[in-house]
């Protein structure tokens, strides 16, 4: 379906140095239901990703905040980090970006509850067009030890192809909420507090 303007849109950035960019948008509605409705993973400079995001906020969906892995802050070895070159160019469109949750076990619990509520209905979906995130999320186990080992099981995921899983998480850790009629009108309250 089309997301239309009755949606609040926010996007998630987990970035690397060699390999792709991913970056993830979700849509919330009234009901606090969540969709995943668009997602980039190509390579990419931190540049190119602030374009990436510039791009959906002024030709798709106004974007109400993104969220970057916290790690983002720490490749200054070509002067500004990652977060600091992605932050000025956002702000230029004034679009917030904030460091998202490092707790993995939580996030992972608050998706599971996302996916199948205590009322036995989901209230996150992800659109079919978003094949990277869906590859993931039908590959994403558990660590183990060793096939021979008898210590038991690692009480964390195999830490491998889940770019989209942890920008997932980070979006439903925040959390991510309905803003009223949309971008604008956050705005519009923002101005008269």
């Amino acid at each position: 379906f089309e997301v239309t303007k009755q949606y609040t849109v926010y996007a998630a950035i987990d970035s690397h140095p060699r390999t792709q960019q991913a970056v993830m948008f979700m849509a919330v509605d009234q009901k606090s239901r969540k969709w995943v409705i668009h997602e980039i993973f190509q390579h990419g400079t931190p540049d190119e990703i602030a374009d990436w995001i510039i791009n959906f906020h002024d030709d798709v969906h106004k974007i109400q905040k993104v969220l970057i892995e916290p790690a983002a802050q720490g490749d200054t070895n070509r002067g500004d980090s990652t977060f600091q070159i992605i932050e000025r160019r956002l702000a230029e469109q004034q679009i917030p970006l904030e460091f998202g949750s490092k707790d993995l076990a939580g996030g992972i619990l608050q998706v599971r509850e996302h996916l199948k509520s205590a009322n036995q209905q989901a209230s996150l979906w992800i659109f079919n067009t978003c094949v990277v995130a869906i590859k993931e999320m039908m590959n994403y186990i558990w660590a183990d030890w060793s096939k021979s080992s008898d210590k038991g099981e690692k009480q964390k995921p195999r830490d491998a192809n889940d770019h989209m899983v942890e920008n997932m998480r980070r979006l439903i850790q925040h959390p991510i909420e309905f803003v009223g009629s949309g971008f604008y009108t956050s705005l519009l309250e923002q101005a008269n507090k």
